[in-house]
């Protein structure tokens, strides 16, 4: 049995698989059949997520939660491995959103958890990640992605690492460097060197990856101290000569500071009996302020102590004699005034029903109201009104029809009268023509006259009227009829009121209009009043059931309630906001102990200083002040000192850099300069030939481990590659890189290019197989096998077949494929749904 095995792994959110999925693994050899695109690179890439986690990011590339997230609201986002090691049953969880991730260890009937916490594969500082990291290389003999993909995943998957045989995860634990690659050792020597110096062909220095030394254009840390070095020394011989005739000027300089000392003295002791008197000073005015705050504060007190009390008793005498506004809701004094408005709106509405009531009687008699209702005659008004004015309508249509009638009558007689002239005209004519005498003359005119009157009146009468104006006006006639036997059934129920003219009738139904009106309001407010009465029934009660009294009585208690308010206010302005009279109690004690404080401290501060004892005695500000006067100009005094012989000092300074010159230096301080410029070169010159030391014995030894470890590997990649491919006598090596070289039988040496795609995967399983034994050591990982086997043929299959069945009884192998001839090479993965 191998000593990892894969026992089952479990999804759930994780690719195309959005609901719970786990896969059953045989210990020896299993496979799994599917097409492509059903999920067997997603299982891959499941496992390795669950090792060691997704990165977190919206990145479609690599393996990432933005990848491998389902998106069609999975029930979560995790993974599982269920494994064994040498015997011991894990168990390892991780929710790939958090991170968060439990190993545990089955012990007995129960599980113990070897790791809990969170495994961030991006936060490679984080104290837990490394700790994961650790326990996963202390039970599988490695903790790193790439190094599992690398080697133990044979994928034709596009995203993983490119299909070369060794990355370089894996050359670093082949070359036994570790994370790094054995080149890594070298560059850092080479980069702390260069730090250094740029002489890199004196000492035969050649970064990896180049084939000869070269030294660096710009000078480094050790040539620039060399060069400090010569400068420095330079200056030092130049000024030695020019400082002896510097004593005397030096001297004297000595002498002057030695007075610009007593000076500073002087000053620094007049600064400090200064400052004592200054804090004195201080002390007495802080502690003055504080007893009148004291005072302020006990008055202060005394104040509100008292106010408090006559509000408590103002209070007492509110609630004694208001009892029934103990519990009045904020708005109360609103809703009153409203209550009273409405009252006196119910009564004005009540007066002016009356008004308009006594109004109409007075106009219209006594019984204008007695019978019929305001709503009822305004109805029977309003229906007199509209019949008259049908009537009246229909009337005046009739008018017009008759006025029609009367115009064609007048119209037929003008014509026969125009006829009946034209006669007589003609007949006159007619006289003249026969020359008849005057009597047969007229008689003539006058016989053609009536003739031709008779004519037209025969021959030009006009026609009849028109028969539609003769239908409506019969039609017309029948509806006025219809209009008066209306009229008289109303006149009958309107009484003496029939008579009335259009006038005062119509002032009827505006006053009728107003009556029904003000009823309407009135009984609207009636029932508003009623609410508000009954809902304020306790508290008119108590006023006699008068609302302007209770009206009155709660304005008294609003304004003793005000007062009150006012006083409590005044007495938090007094508090100063939310403090109480009991904080002001302690503020006092607080600022009794800071006087007492301040006192004890003017003590110690006067016997620390006598002289402010005298100072202390004197109550006159005017001779206080002189005394402090006095002080101030001694400090003066002593700062006129200092100044004149600190530009005594200054002008021999000058006088001796006049005499230096520019050249000149301290050569004491240079020469201390200079043994340690000495210092720092020594320091560097043993740093360089340290690293070179080191350089030259790292690469001796990498060139040594290399070489044993080289070969060994290269012998492992040729027997395995000779029993996948079947031609022992094709030779394998490993070149200082670990790249490999195939040498054919006959001799011919060719890059791995050269060989067939089929050949080229023989040889990459081959440096898998061969790494695997190499790094693993003695805990043996499962071979991982999706679809790798594309370019094989059938003869290499048969071979790849018998080798896994050879590694399978030590090591487990599981493959993923989609070609159905591969399915009877081990047992089928079971799948487990939910």
């Amino acid at each position: 049995m191998p000593d990892v095995t894969f026992h089952r792994v479990s999804l759930t959110g994780f690719g195309l698989y959005r609901d719970p999925v786990s896969f059953t693994f045989d210990s020896a050899r299993s496979v799994l059949v599917g097409a492509n695109e059903t999920g067997k690179s997603t299982l891959v890439h499941g496992i390795l997520g669950t090792l060691f986690g997704l990165r977190r990011s919206d990145d479609p590339v690599g393996l990432t939660t933005g990848r491998f997230r389902n998106w069609d609201s999975p029930s979560g986002f995790r993974g599982t491995i269920e494994f064994t090691v040498s015997g011991t049953r894990w168990k390892l969880g991780r929710e790939f959103d958090t991170h968060k991730v439990s190993l545990l260890r089955s012990e007995g009937t129960g599980w113990t958890a070897e790791f809990e916490g969170e495994h961030n594969p991006g936060a490679h500082r984080n104290p837990d990640a490394r700790r994961y990291v650790d326990a996963l290389r202390e039970i599988l003999g490695i903790g790193d992605r790439q190094v599992l993909e690398s080697v133990f995943c044979v994928t034709q998957d596009p995203d993983a690492l490119e299909p070369g045989p060794v990355s370089d995860a894996v050359q670093g634990l082949v070359a036994g460097s570790g994370r790094q690659s054995f080149d890594g050792a070298l560059e850092g020597l080479v980069d702390s060197l260069q730090s250094i110096t740029r002489e890199m062909r004196a000492f035969d220095i050649v970064r990896p990856g180049t084939t000869r030394p070269t030294d660096l254009r710009r000078d480094q840390e050790l040539e620039i101290t060399n060069r400090e070095i010569a400068d420095l020394r330079a200056k030092i011989e130049s000024s030695r000569s020019t400082l002896a005739d510097l004593a005397g000027i030096r001297k004297r300089r000595v002498e002057k500071q030695e007075i610009f000392k007593r000076g500073e003295e002087e000053r620094r002791t007049v600064d400090r009996t200064l400052q004592a008197w200054n804090e004195w000073a201080g002390l007495k005015k802080d502690r003055e302020r504080l007893e009148k705050e004291q005072a302020g504060l006990a008055e202060v007190v005394h104040t509100c102590e008292s106010l408090r009390q006559q509000l408590g008793e103002g209070r007492k005498d509110l609630a004694k004699a208001y009892p029934e506004f103990s519990d009045a809701p904020v708005d109360l004094e609103s809703r009153l005034e409203d209550m009273a408005d409405l009252l006196e709106k119910k009564e004005a509405l009540r007066e002016e029903r009356e008004a308009v009531e006594s109004d109409i009687r007075e106009s219209f008699g006594e019984d204008t109201l007695a019978d019929e209702g305001a709503e009822s005659l305004l109805s029977f008004l309003k229906e007199r009104g509209r019949v008259e004015q049908d009537l009246e309508a229909k009337g005046q249509e009739l008018q017009k029809i008759e006025l029609l009638f009367a115009e064609a009558r007048m119209r037929r007689w003008r014509k026969a009268a125009a006829f009946g002239l034209q006669g007589l005209v003609a007949g006159a004519v007619a006289g003249l023509v026969a020359e008849f005498g005057t009597g047969g003359f007229v008689a003539v005119i006058v016989a053609a006259g009536i003739a031709a009157g008779g004519i037209a009146f025969l021959t030009m009468r006009p026609k009849a009227a028109d028969p539609d104006a003769v239908t409506r006006y019969k039609a017309l006639g029948i509806e006025v009829a219809r209009g008066f036997a209306a009229l008289a059934p109303l006149n009958q129920r309107l009484g003496p009121l029939a008579g009335a003219g259009a006038g005062p009738l119509g002032e009827l139904r505006e006053k009728l209009r107003r009556l029904i009106e003000v009823s309407r309001d009135l009984a609207d407010v009636e029932q508003g009043a009623s609410k508000q009465t009954a809902e304020f029934r306790a508290l008119l009660v108590a006023a006699g059931g008068d609302a302007t009294v209770l009206r009155n009585r709660y304005s008294d208690y609003r304004e003793r309630e005000s007062a009150l308010v006012k006083g409590e206010s005044e007495l938090a302005i007094r508090l100063e906001g939310g403090k109480t009279i009991e904080d002001l109690v302690r503020r006092k004690a607080g600022l009794d102990n800071e006087i007492q404080s301040l006192i004890t401290t003017e003590r110690q501060l006067r016997r620390e200083h006598p002289s402010l004892e005298e100072a202390a005695m004197i109550e006159d500000a005017v001779e206080l002040e002189k005394k402090h006067a006095g002080l101030r100009t001694r400090a003066e005094r002593a700062a006129a000192t200092i100044q004149a012989e600190d530009e005594n000092i200054r002008t021999l300074h000058r006088d001796i850099a006049g005499r230096e010159g520019s050249e000149v230096v301290d050569v004491a301080s240079e020469e201390i300069r200079l043994r340690e410029l000495e210092a720092k070169r020594d320091r560097l010159t043993l740093e360089r030939d340290a690293i070179v030391l080191a350089y030259r014995a790292t690469k001796a030894g990498i060139d040594r481990f290399q070489s044993s470890h080289r070969e060994r590997l290269g012998a492992s990649v040729h027997e395995w590659f000779g029993r996948l491919t079947g031609r022992p006598a094709r030779r394998v090596e490993l070149d200082a890189r670990f790249e490999p070289c195939v040498t054919e039988s006959a001799g011919q040496t060719c890059a791995t290019e050269q060989l067939s795609g089929g050949a080229q995967d023989q040889l990459y399983l081959a440096v898998r197989l061969a790494v695997a034994e190499f790094i693993a050591g003695d805990v043996k990982l499962p071979l991982i096998f999706d679809d790798p086997f594309l370019t094989f043929d059938r003869e290499r299959l048969d071979i790849l077949r018998a080798a896994l069945r050879e590694i399978s009884t030590s090591r487990q192998v599981i493959l993923l494929t989609h070609r159905e001839e591969l399915r009877e090479w081990g047992k089928p993965v079971e799948i487990t749904n939910g």
